[in-house]
């Protein structure tokens, strides 16, 4: 368990996982780049995550050009490119719903309901 500055995760992107009640003050504040404050606001049952905010990192999206990547946030959209850092939208997914960086297995994949939309 290590404390880092909300500017530290900010930098780091992700993938990470961040108990929320273990952390600072600040962790919690709306905005703060943990996203405990979202979690908190949006889980119909709190305990249910496990205290847990999860943060994929960019996500790499297909056919995503330049004209668009200008447009949207480099930290959080990027193009699908072997040279960027970033996850797949499937396995960003996988990770923020139940901790697994692998890829999905089709009949999971078809179970979501994909909440990553440009």
């Amino acid at each position: 368990p290590w404390c880092v500055s909300p500017k530290e995760l900010k930098a780091y992107g992700g993938p990470i996982e961040v108990r929320c009640e273990a952390s600072g003050p600040g962790a919690r504040k709306e905005g703060a780049p943990t996203g405990c404050w979202l979690l908190k606001q949006t889980s119909q049952d709190y305990s249910l995550t496990k205290d847990r905010s999860r943060i994929s990192g960019p996500i790499k999206i297909p056919g995503l050009n330049a004209y668009d990547q200008s447009k949207v946030d480099p930290s959080v959209y990027v193009q699908d490119d072997p040279q960027n850092r970033g996850l797949s939208e499937a396995v960003a997914e996988n990770f923020v719903i139940n901790g697994s960086l692998e890829e999905p297995s089709v009949e999971r994949l078809n179970s979501y309901t994909f909440f990553l939309t440009l």
